[in-house]
């Protein structure tokens, strides 16, 4: 026999044979794992992370517009509920200068009544 052969021979009967072969097998799949590692890698690194990026921008900017969305409908509230007041206060002072007006008419018509039957009194005394 060959010397090659003979150590064929011992590597099977003392079971190395065996070991080499699985950890040939083993390598081929580690390379293949590795081989999958690296093409999830390039995808996350040229598809899925620029869209995460974008997505988180988005985000950004929604929040931002939501922000100011909120902060824009408290302003109107305030702006309304001032005006509310405003004209409130203008109805009641013009209710106040409309009673003070209705007080002012009662008093000249009464002058006016008082003058118009002091004026037929002088007319008749004068007659």
């Amino acid at each position: 026999m060959r010397p090659a052969e003979v150590l064929s021979l011992i590597e099977e009967a003392s079971g190395t044979s065996t070991y080499l072969s699985s950890k040939q097998s083993a390598e081929a799949t580690i390379r293949k794992k590795e081989q999958k590692i690296a093409e999830v890698e390039r995808v996350m690194r040229e598809d899925v992370t620029p869209e995460f990026e974008r997505l988180m921008e988005e985000k950004a900017m929604f929040d931002q517009f939501k922000d100011l969305s909120e902060r824009i409908e408290e302003k109107t509230r305030l702006y309304l509920a001032y005006d509310y007041n405003q004209l409130k206060d203008r109805v009641q002072d013009t209710q106040g200068s409309r009673k003070e007006l209705e007080t002012n008419i009662e008093q000249y018509r009464a002058r006016i009544e008082k003058l118009l039957s002091d004026l037929r009194r002088a007319k008749l005394d004068h007659e």
